[in-house]
């Protein structure tokens, strides 16, 4: 008669309800700290839970796809991340400001939607994440007249991406070309 009632005591029984949601957390608390391992912590939580293995291996499977949906993958990630940027950018392009009669007119933040652009290029990888080496000093050896026709061959290039930049961003109100050289 003590070994039936034994076999009682030891029997398992069906999860509750509430044992699910619990049962789950307690799975994720384990994956998530580390500390999961197939097999030991599927029999540690049946214990625990006085459920079967098979039900933790449901609760597991549950916890596994919650941590999934959770983390995403890396390229849902990156996918993401481009696509905040790009409302950044947007943000800060269709910024306006108001004049002090209260009439609003185009104010875009291009420093802010240039920074939004750059680092979703990087996190696209459509640019190569070293800087390219940049001359530190013009050469020693340059007469004055070559420095300023470098210089001013410098400055026209710049000009000329700032106006390819902005065309390609949409930009209404153009900056300020820079102030004559000579």
């Amino acid at each position: 008669m003590g070994e039936a009632n034994l076999a009682v005591e030891t029997r398992v029984t069906r999860a509750k309800k509430g044992d699910l949601d619990a049962g789950v957390e307690r799975c994720i608390a384990l994956m998530t700290a580390g500390s999961w391992e197939a097999g030991a912590s599927h029999k540690l939580v049946a214990e625990e839970f006085s459920v079967s293995p098979r039900t933790v291996e449901t609760w597991a499977s549950v916890a596994s796809k919650i941590i999934r949906r959770a983390m995403g993958d890396e390229e849902q990630i990156r996918t993401e991340m481009a696509a905040s940027l790009e409302a950044m950018k947007r943000l800060a392009l269709d910024r306006q400001a108001a004049t002090m009669a209260g009439e609003l007119y185009p104010n875009p933040d291009v420093k802010a939607a240039v920074a939004a652009v750059a680092t979703r290029a990087k996190v696209l990888g459509l640019v190569d994440r070293k800087e390219p080496e940049r001359p530190t000093a013009l050469p020693a050896d340059m007469s004055p007249e070559q420095m300023l026709a470098y210089l001013d061959e410098r400055i026209a290039k710049l000009t000329a991406y700032r106006t390819q930049l902005l065309e390609r961003m949409g930009v209404v109100q153009a900056l300020p070309a820079p102030a004559d050289t000579e």
